[in-house]
């Protein structure tokens, strides 16, 4: 509901906070946001679980690739190689484990 309030003699600001007892929002209609009658959850589900895993397996391919690139740099005495690889080792790891966390930390955000 909007009321004008007046904030100085001979001016009106509008104000749009409800009245005392009455809810904000429109009369008769209840909003209750949930997902599990949402249309198409079932494939927005399969695509977040087949993203997850292509991005795991991402992560290992990352590791892996920088393992190697690593082992090679400090075999050659190539010490950017080397700490490139590292990197990869590193940014692979942590990428996997958020990809690993990522419900529970969501679970954790939203709870």
């Amino acid at each position: 509901m909007l009321a004008l309030v007046g904030a100085f003699p001979g001016t009106a600001v509008a104000s749009t906070t409800p009245p005392a007892g009455e809810a904000a929002g429109v009369p008769g209609i209840t909003v209750n946001p949930d997902w599990r009658d949402m249309p198409g959850r079932e494939k927005i589900e399969m695509f977040l679980d087949t993203a997850s895993q292509v991005g795991l397996a991402c992560c290992i391919g990352a590791v892996v690739i920088g393992g190697a690139a690593m082992g090679i740099g400090r075999a050659s005495g190539a010490g950017q190689a080397s700490s490139r690889g590292l990197a990869m080792v590193l940014g692979g790891g942590g990428g996997a484990v958020l990809i690993l966390l990522a419900p529970a930390l969501i679970g954790w955000a939203s709870g």
